[in-house]
């Protein structure tokens, strides 16, 4: 197998199927009085042809203790929540640039598992481009909507690697 991989022409060799990715950002809860968190996560992604993948993600989204007043007399006070989320996403890519650097959109979704306390199911949306800067180290930006009792909005950045 070793002779196979070395006898084979570099660009063949080169190819990776196998994308990883690292990311942080706000995450907006419209339904709490304080809305603002902080996700951070990461993920891979598998090639499966014709411009689309499947992957996996991990993220941990934490959300700050709240004491919000309404006036003179109403108030609402919360704890801080922190949460984590696994998810299964496939990916289409829209355009794949070829020159330097590369840029790729794309739209994402999937499903997952919100664990904070008891597990709830998660429909995830979203999209984003992938800017290649040398073949293996690049940049992602994406915004992400987690559906579930509450809407979870993630603006992310991130590395990618291969």
């Amino acid at each position: 197998m070793a002779i196979g991989l070395v006898a084979m022409p570099r660009i063949v060799v080169g190819q990776q199927l196998t994308t990883g990715h690292a990311f942080v950002g706000p995450v907006l809860v419209p339904e709490r009085p304080e809305p603002a968190g902080l996700a951070i996560g990461g993920g891979v992604e598998r090639s499966i042809g014709k411009a689309s993948s499947v992957g996996a993600e991990i993220e941990n989204v934490y959300l700050p203790a709240f004491d919000a007043g309404y006036g003179c007399c109403t108030s609402s006070s919360g704890p801080s929540l922190s949460a984590w989320l696994f998810s299964f996403n496939g990916t289409r890519y829209i355009t794949r640039s070829v020159g330097r650097p590369r840029w790729n959109p794309f739209i994402t979704g999937g499903v997952g598992v919100i664990a904070a306390g008891e597990p709830m199911p998660v429909i995830n949306v979203g999209g984003g481009a992938d800017r290649w800067m040398t073949p293996h180290r690049g940049v992602r930006w994406e915004i992400e909507g987690q559906l579930t009792g509450a809407t979870l909005l993630s603006f992310r950045v991130g590395i990618m690697f291969r």
